[in-house]
């Protein structure tokens, strides 16, 4: 089995795992036969320093390598899919463990799988206030504009403020006095 471990130094079996996995700076790898470690390798995280998606870009990086199971403190959700997507197993040991300490547990079976990332369900939709609907009050009704045949200025055709000739039906000027005012000015 090959075995992958964020570690959080130089790697190693002499090193510890580290506290964040795709972040990490190294990864170690190491390959159990018949519960013996045959092989180590160290190699360096091209994700580590990406803005966005590096727990993918791991998986994918170790994947390329042929890893089987996962040592790590912490997953993230990206991460932990896309190594459930991969086949590949998941252990959780704390930050901090040796290295070897966490081979030896794996390979004598005392480690127990992390389980599997439950489904994501969207939270259920809040229910929205209600208002009733009130009645809208009534619009007063747009009165009609006066004319110029109710104006006192109006004579015989004429607008005598202005001295124009104007149609008795259309609308008032701006300086419209009604006939029947209750006072007069003048």
């Amino acid at each position: 089995m090959r075995i992958a471990i964020p570690s959080s130094k130089d790697g190693g079996l002499e090193d510890t795992i580290s506290a964040v996995f795709a972040r990490a700076p190294v990864f170690t790898i190491v390959d159990i036969e018949n519960k013996e470690i045959k092989n180590v390798k160290t190699i360096q995280n091209e994700a580590m320093n990406v803005p966005s998606g590096a727990g993918p870009m791991v998986v994918q990086m170790l994947i390329k390598e042929g890893v089987e199971a996962v040592i790590a403190p912490q997953l993230g959700p990206n991460a932990m899919a896309a190594l459930q997507a991969a086949g590949i197993k998941v252990y959780t040991f704390p930050p901090g463990t040796p290295i070897k300490e966490a081979i030896k547990k794996i390979s004598k079976g005392e480690a127990p799988q992390s389980p599997e990332v439950p489904p994501y369900y969207p939270p259920a939709p809040q229910p929205q206030a209600y208002y009733p609907p009130f009645p809208m009050p009534a619009r007063p009704p747009i009165p009609e504009p006066p004319r110029h045949k109710d104006c006192i200025h109006y004579k015989n055709g004429k607008c005598e403020f202005w001295n124009l000739t104007v149609h008795a039906d259309d609308p008032a000027c701006p300086f419209f006095i009604p006939k029947n005012a209750p006072w007069r000015w003048w």
